[in-house]
């Protein structure tokens, strides 16, 4: 299944929860505590890599080998988008689930006549603890998983005669973090995310450190 029909299916999938989604409570929608646990969330994401500094090897025909390390050949910072939605797991529990599409854009950096330029997508599982959900500003503790599909390419630069290499790996990544959200109304909460993803599978990096800056909408 490709990426487009992924994003097709989510995409179902949340507008049938929007449709049978109902507020939980009957309550003024003045007040900023009335509405449900489900949202839709949308945002921004940065993402600092922590890249290892063992030797890789790029092997051009009729050139000489390159060898280089991730630490100093591949670009360590980037940002992109993600959305999704979220659900607790009923009203006395302190527990909520979200599913979040995420899309890192393309990235480069240019070192001893190689560039390199990183991309991902990713589906991403995310189950978060709310210390103290009857507030305002809530505070949260998150763990998750991430299946992340990221796409490289190495291309030689002048003067070295011109070759390009692209590789695609798909890696599933657990990661563990907190959050900080304030209820602006019945229908809007800000959220700020922080989070270590463990690059378990990743022979070129340490881990990565992602700051999400959310927007929440309650459609009931």
């Amino acid at each position: 299944m490709n990426y487009q029909s992924i994003i097709l299916l989510f995409l179902f999938v949340v507008s049938h929860i929007a449709f049978a989604a109902e507020k939980e409570k009957t309550c003024n929608e003045a007040d900023w505590n009335c509405h449900g646990s489900f949202y839709i969330t949308a945002g921004y994401v940065f993402v600092h890599t922590l890249f290892q500094d063992n030797i890789l090897s790029l092997d051009p025909p009729d050139q000489a080998t390159i060898n280089f390390s991730p630490q100093s050949s591949f670009p360590n910072n980037a940002s992109g988008m993600r959305f999704g939605f979220s659900s607790g797991f009923g009203l006395n529990l302190p527990l909520s689930y979200e599913l979040d599409y995420n899309q890192v854009f393309t990235h480069s950096q240019i070192n001893n006549d190689l560039k390199i330029s990183r991309a991902s997508k990713s589906i991403v599982g995310t189950l978060a603890y709310t210390v103290n959900p009857k507030s305002r500003l809530r505070l949260s503790l998150v763990a998750g998983a991430s299946v992340i599909s990221t796409y490289l390419t190495a291309t030689t630069v002048s003067p070295r005669p011109f070759f390009s290499q692209n590789t695609n790996s798909v890696d599933v990544d657990p990661f563990f973090g907190g959050s900080i959200s304030y209820q602006i109304n019945s229908k809007l909460a800000i959220r700020g995310v922080e989070f270590y993803d463990m690059a378990t599978y990743n022979r070129g990096a340490d881990g990565a450190l992602v700051t999400l800056v959310m927007l929440n909408y309650y459609p009931g």
